[in-house]
């Protein structure tokens, strides 16, 4: 039976722990009593199952453990390996010269508050902390274990939750002001609700013109999960033009959202522009998402075949998710067609020229 106990002149915890008649003792490096019975029962199961107890965890610095974190995105190929790098850059700059037992609440306090002097969101700056919570997690899974706990990371209250979207007529004049290869992401955008990552990944053989079907082929998508997306005329329009402009100056190309036959990989200064010449301001192009939502449901498409459409998942929709079928998608595009299409009736309808009964009722009334 192990034991942890403390020293006269040693700051730190020791343990004790033996087999065969054999003492084993050795510092735990901290003053953590949770850490240091953590680390006896680590100490004790390796020497139940006749492994070497000589390991020293608390020698392990946070380096290596953001190290095992970009090893393991590359390995697993994450597409987010750019984001993963700057958290581990960051992350490396604070804390790199610590040893992983040595990282305090107050070390990660201080780091909070140095980011939010740099006018950092609380939102980043827990995905940050988020990185590291996984670098320690990463550090306790290997064989031997770098770590033997995570520690506990204060995370702030978030409120950044977005409730904004596009009408018809502002999806318009902002397509209207956006250069040609954003016209066509702003359009599959709205009347789909994709995600901006898997419309800049889409190629031109995923589009079927002919059955007006874009296909997501399994692995490209966020939950890696194919699906089929209807084309309602208008995008199927814009597709057709857009294909026959690529085809005919930059015919190498496979991507459908290209600048000059090269794929785009981001579009922020794009839509900066588009947004100010379109003399908007607080809208961000991941409301498209949610507006592609919401027309399909305001369009009367059920919610498992909407959530299907967009790629939404929880648990709920998950256990109907397999019984959308092809034609469940076909009859999507149709209803959003004739949603869309009243939209576009009733904006001509209501323009600044239009006179309403009343306006005509009383302008007879003056003339007489």
């Amino acid at each position: 039976m192990g034991t942890v106990y403390k020293r006269k002149r040693s700051k730190f915890l020791w343990i004790q722990y033996c087999k065969d008649g054999k003492v084993y003792r050795e510092s735990a490096k901290s003053t953590d009593y949770d850490y240091a019975r953590r680390l006896l029962k680590v100490k004790e199961g390796r020497l139940a199952e006749g492994r070497s107890p000589e390991i020293n965890a608390s020698k392990t610095r946070i380096d290596q453990l953001v190290d095992l974190y970009l090893e393991s995105y590359k390995t697993n190929g994450y597409r987010s390996i750019e984001r993963a790098e700057e958290f581990a850059d960051l992350i490396r700059q604070h804390f790199g010269h610590l040893r992983a037992v040595e990282l305090t609440t107050e070390h990660m306090r201080q780091y909070r508050e140095k980011r939010k002097a740099q006018k950092v969101k609380d939102s980043t700056i827990n995905r940050e902390l988020s990185s590291l919570k996984r670098m320690y997690r990463l550090g306790m899974e290997q064989d031997p274990p770098l770590v033997y706990r995570v520690p506990k990371i204060p995370f702030a209250r978030e409120n950044n939750i977005r409730k904004g979207f596009f009408e018809y007529k502002d999806f318009e004049k902002i397509r209207n002001a956006a250069a040609p290869h954003l016209k066509v992401a702003i359009t599959i955008a709205y009347y789909t609700g994709m995600r901006v990552g898997e419309i800049l990944g889409l190629r031109w053989d995923q589009v079927d013109l002919k059955d007006g079907i874009l296909r997501l082929e399994t692995g490209t998508t966020k939950n890696s999960e194919g699906r089929e997306v209807p084309l309602v005329p208008d995008l199927r329009q814009i597709l057709e033009w857009w294909w026959l402009e690529t085809k005919n100056t930059y015919p190498w190309c496979q991507w459908i959202v290209h600048w000059k036959g090269q794929r785009i990989q981001k579009i922020r200064i794009a839509w900066k522009k588009a947004f100010g010449r379109a003399k908007y301001e607080d809208n961000v192009f991941h409301d498209f998402r949610r507006t592609g939502v919401r027309n399909l449901v305001r369009a009367g498409v059920s919610q498992p075949v909407a959530m299907a459409i967009s790629g939404h998942k929880t648990d709920s929709v998950f256990r109907r998710y397999d019984i959308v079928s092809h034609q469940d998608i076909v009859q999507a595009g149709e209803k959003l067609t004739r949603y869309i299409q009243e939209a576009k009736t009733n904006t001509q309808r209501i323009g600044p020229q239009a006179d309403t009964p009343a306006d005509t009722a009383l302008a007879q009334g003056l003339e007489k």
